[in-house]
């Protein structure tokens, strides 16, 4: 819906409805165009990856940002008197399309609550992490700041099974 998200000319960074279509069958995304000027997006991915290097299962997913539950309640109970749930921007289910219990994702934050870890940012601080290992997040700030981001080698679990990862000399400790 207008005013809703990115527009998908915005999210695709594309006006082209054939350069859109051909990522979302590249990238296994089902999309439906919904008249001239909106598209509607859905994927299912596995809520568990397999790290690339150490080879553990991690939660490593988007279902927990994505899931409307994540909005602040005013916000989300206003979104929802305006369009049906199935029109929010984003939303989370099960990979069969069925709602998420809200005991299961009240499980999941508690898990996530117990794992976060918080410090003060002092002037010349860097962090280095493996965002599958510890996935990183903010609190909410005032006044400036100024985030130099580096990312190394990407991970997809879409890279088909028998391509192993390609560590970069980042991802090992070495030079740029």
């Amino acid at each position: 819906r207008a005013g809703l998200g990115l527009s998908w000319r915005e999210a695709f960074q594309t006006d082209s409805r054939a350069e859109v279509e051909a990522f979302c069958a590249e990238h296994r995304i089902a999309h439906a165009w919904i008249g001239d000027e909106h598209l509607r997006t859905w994927q299912r991915r596995a809520a568990f990856q397999r790290h690339p290097y150490t080879g553990e299962r991690l939660w490593f997913n988007h279902g927990m940002f994505f899931h409307a539950t994540s909005l602040e309640p005013g916000l989300r109970d206003a979104l929802l008197r305006s369009v049906a749930e199935e029109d929010l921007p984003y939303q989370t289910y099960y990979g069969d399309g069925s709602p998420i219990e809200a005991q299961t994702l009240a499980t999941i934050r508690s898990a996530i609550d117990r794992e976060t870890r918080r410090f003060d940012w002092r002037v010349g601080d860097v962090l280095i992490l493996d965002n599958m290992l510890a996935q990183h997040g903010r609190e909410p700030f005032r006044g400036p700041r100024r985030i130099l981001t580096i990312m190394s080698t990407p991970y997809s679990s879409l890279a088909p099974a028998d391509v192993p990862p390609t560590p970069s000399r980042l991802a090992l400790g070495g030079a740029a």
